[in-house]
């Protein structure tokens, strides 16, 4: 699976292997439009975009174990906001 393809106004900022949603290897891609998430290591699923614009609110943390984690607050299509914890592995 390649890179995803970029919008004409969109540029990639940082990309990091290791950011894990519920247990799921991903590689993350910020860019400055979107948060894209792809699963390089199985190929199985279909990349996730995360639209900045959706994003309502960001905190910082650590996990029990003291991985770092980003819990972001998410506006869905529906209206209500969801939250998606972003875990990055130390062991990764």
């Amino acid at each position: 699976m390649g890179d995803p393809e970029l919008r004409s106004d969109e540029k990639v900022l940082i990309r990091t292997q290791g950011v894990y949603v519920k247990s799921i290897p991903f590689e993350g891609i910020l860019t400055n439009k979107r948060i894209i998430l792809i699963d390089r290591a199985k190929n199985l699923l279909p990349p996730k975009e995360i639209p900045l614009v959706t994003i309502k609110e960001a905190e910082a943390g650590e996990n029990a174990i003291r991985d770092q984690i980003i819990t972001l607050s998410v506006m869905a299509k529906t209206g209500e906001t969801r939250q998606m914890i972003l875990t990055f592995s130390r062991q990764a």
